[in-house]
């Protein structure tokens, strides 16, 4: 009987009784599942690579942009004159004006039937931006 032991060195209660019977049948297929699971492929590539797609691609400017209650056109003037921009272009222009739009916190949406981008703040995992 081999007794894994956890990264911590300390070692589950699964693994001390497993061999002793103590653990019915069934328990013991789920728990073989979820370390098969566990070592299968990254679920998160697809999503990855949808969004690289989206964050390349380019739109026509003059844009608007849909943030705060408010709708800014921005247009070639904002840009040198460049006639297509990416998501990310325009979100690091509107963080000169707004620090909360963050890459981190930023998800920015276009939206096809209206014609608007919208910048979609995250929030973070104990609920304060």
């Amino acid at each position: 009987m081999s007794i894994n032991k956890n990264l911590n060195g300390t070692i589950s209660l699964f693994d001390a009784f497993k061999g002793k019977g103590l653990i019915p049948e069934e328990l013991q297929t789920v728990e073989k599942k979820k370390k098969e699971d566990t070592k299968g492929t990254n679920k998160s590539q697809g999503s990855s690579s949808t969004s690289k797609k989206e964050e390349s691609k380019k739109y026509e400017l003059p844009v608007n942009v849909r943030y705060a209650f408010q709708t800014f056109e921005i247009g070639t003037d904002n840009f040198g004159g460049v006639e297509k921009v990416t998501l990310e272009q325009i979100r690091t222009h509107l963080e000169q004006d707004y620090p909360e739009l963050s890459k981190d916190r930023t998800h920015m949406e276009y939206d096809e039937e209206k014609g608007l981008i919208i910048p979609i703040l995250k929030g973070s995992r104990k609920g304060c931006l």
